[in-house]
């Protein structure tokens, strides 16, 4: 009888052990999310936002795009200014200037911005911008990309995810896994129960 019991605790405490460790990577899992173009795409660049937070949209205006990448960086709302430029050319009219929105590292540290314009060098087309839309809020680092110059946060309140949400992992559910071990527990037991009868 002993060694069955160890032999069930064992099983049980192998089974808790995986239950747990996936509850934990699913609550706490990774930090943030990296977004690279595609292979051989030029410019090759690559970014990071907060864990949750999807890339909706990536575009690339350059001197020769049409429509041309802005010629002036100025962060403020007025004619030519960035702003104008990514509620009017780069189609994005719901877009609003964030407190301390214009950057000029590779990071935005602020967590009230969706819609990013990363000015940067591109050889003959200079100057060139990559505009990054997100499904949220988010911080925005951009780890890989020649001649970065400086990032323009906005606030796009037009956004439209095609993603269908996640599904939240229910708070009860450590209690139903429980649940579930301790009815295994009690069906084992009660089938012991039975075959001991049968023996007597």
């Amino acid at each position: 009888m002993y060694n069955s019991t160890i032999a069930l605790l064992r099983r049980f405490a192998g089974t808790a052990a995986l239950v747990l460790a996936a509850l934990w990577g699913a609550m706490f899992g990774a930090s943030a999310a990296t977004y690279n173009s595609a292979v051989g795409a030029d410019p090759a660049w690559s970014v990071t936002v907060d864990n949750g937070i999807t890339l909706e949209e990536v575009l690339l205006f350059t001197g020769s795009s049409v429509p041309a990448g802005p010629a002036n960086q100025g962060y403020s709302a007025g004619a030519g200014h960035i702003l104008d430029w990514i509620q009017n050319t780069a189609g994005f009219p719901g877009a609003g200037l964030v407190p301390n929105g214009h950057v000029t590292t590779t990071s935005f540290t602020g967590t009230d911005a969706n819609l990013f314009g990363v000015h940067f060098g591109c050889g003959k087309s200079n100057p060139c911008e990559l505009v990054f839309l997100f499904s949220g809020d988010t911080t925005f680092h951009v780890t890989n990309l020649d001649g970065v110059s400086d990032i323009s946060a906005f606030s796009d309140l037009l956004v439209i995810s095609n993603d269908p949400p996640g599904t939240p992992l229910p708070a009860a559910l450590p209690l139903f896994a429980g649940g579930l071990g301790a009815m295994g527990l009690l069906c084992w037991r009660r089938r012991r129960k039975a075959a001991a009868a049968q023996m007597v």
